[in-house]
């Protein structure tokens, strides 16, 4: 079996688009629908079923792609293999985080992690959940440290801690010297800003609306949440968004942090990963840590 036709085959099943593929691999489109058929003509089988752009594993294709998964996962086993037994502290750590734990969580901890491995090299890639848990089932991030979202693919993961979202005004809002607490009817006639498609806030708010049929329009989505928090100054709108963000406006006097009467909403933050036995050292002393000291 020729493991560079298989690779082709394999990220071709995951994005279920040849396009993608080719962009994953660094190669063109023709050159991935070539790999493929030469596997279709050398074993005589057919493995996809193409519908447009789209294509959708045979039964055939399926049995490849779980064995095709699982040499991937053993590679990555005998490369850690390597790395622990040889220069492990020269190791390359690669994490996916969304902008709130990149920004006010990770560093604390990269800086405890980095006493331990003081040559590791750390890479951390910014974006929203769901293309960060994409990033760990594609292989481009060992870690994703990421509020909880609907990924595409399912991956194994370990709950850290779960942070409160707040009703965030700012003091040009008529709430701001008139309520302490708000109910969701409340906001029915209210501008709502949110952060966009893909994120953990966004999922978990639009999960609350739908579960107190509460019917209102996003007036705006942004893909940061500085970009939110400077709209919500302007007076454009009021918007949710958890407290480490938002904790120098509030001592400053411009925002004000409103609870949700009788509700609460909260950010469940988790650590996803591939595969826990096939992680690095460092990544598995990561997770420990984050455990430990993130815990309640």
């Amino acid at each position: 079996m020729n493991l560079k036709k298989l690779e082709v085959l394999y990220y071709a099943a995951k994005y279920q688009n040849f396009s993608q593929a080719a962009n994953k691999l660094l190669v063109t489109l023709p050159a991935v629908s070539m790999q493929i058929r030469d596997l279709e003509e050398y074993y005589n089988v057919k493995l996809f079923i193409r519908k447009g752009n789209q294509v959708k594993l045979t039964e055939a294709g399926e049995a490849l792609y779980d064995y095709a998964e699982k040499i991937f996962v053993l590679a990555g086993h005998a490369e850690n293999y390597l790395m622990e037994i040889g220069n492990i502290n020269r190791s390359t750590l690669r994490i996916g985080a969304e902008e709130t734990g990149a920004k006010y969580v990770l560093p604390h901890y990269l800086k405890q992690l980095r006493k331990e491995f003081p040559h590791i090299k750390v890479i951390v890639k910014i974006g929203v959940s769901s293309q960060m848990t994409d990033s760990v089932a594609n292989h481009e991030n060992d870690l994703a440290f990421v509020g909880t979202t609907k990924p595409k693919i399912r991956l194994p993961s370990i709950r850290l801690y779960q942070s409160e979202l707040f009703l965030v005004i700012s003091k040009k809002h008529h709430w701001f010297k008139e309520k302490k607490e708000v109910s969701l009817g409340d906001l029915k006639k209210e501008r709502i800003l949110l952060s966009g498609d893909g994120t953990a806030i966004k999922y978990t708010i639009s999960n609350l609306f739908k579960k107190h049929h509460i019917k209102t329009d996003f007036i705006m989505e942004g893909d940061t949440i500085d970009f939110i928090k400077e709209m919500v100054k302007e007076g454009e709108g009021v918007a949710f968004l958890p407290f480490p963000p938002i904790k120098g406006e509030i001592k400053q006097g411009i925002f004000r942090a409103l609870p949700i009467s009788g509700e609460k909403a909260f950010l469940d933050l988790r650590i996803y990963f591939l595969d826990k036995e096939s992680l690095s050292p460092p990544a598995k002393r990561l997770i420990q840590i984050l455990k430990t000291e993130l815990k309640g």
